[in-house]
């Protein structure tokens, strides 16, 4: 394939779609209802720190089973 890679839909959509071009639907996996529970090694400031994001960043869709380890490092070094 030449050129470059396309956009992901939903950031044509963040950016807007001036040449009203139809955009290709996005295949996403389904969220679970829940954020994903944190990491047993959580303790003490770095438990609240993640109780404080972990429910927006799921709200919002940026947090899936694959970013528990990553927030739970934020975590741990925001606690430091």
């Amino acid at each position: 394939m030449t050129g470059p890679s396309p956009i992901p839909p939903k950031i044509v959509a963040l950016r807007g779609n001036p040449g009203k071009r139809k955009l290709r639907s996005a295949v996403e996996p389904p969220m679970p209802p829940q954020p994903p529970e944190p990491p047993g090694c959580l303790t003490g400031y770095a438990l609240d720190e993640w109780h404080r994001l972990a429910p927006e960043l799921h709200r919002l869709g940026l947090l899936t089973s694959l970013d528990v380890m990553p927030l739970a490092a934020y975590c741990e070094a925001h606690k430091v």
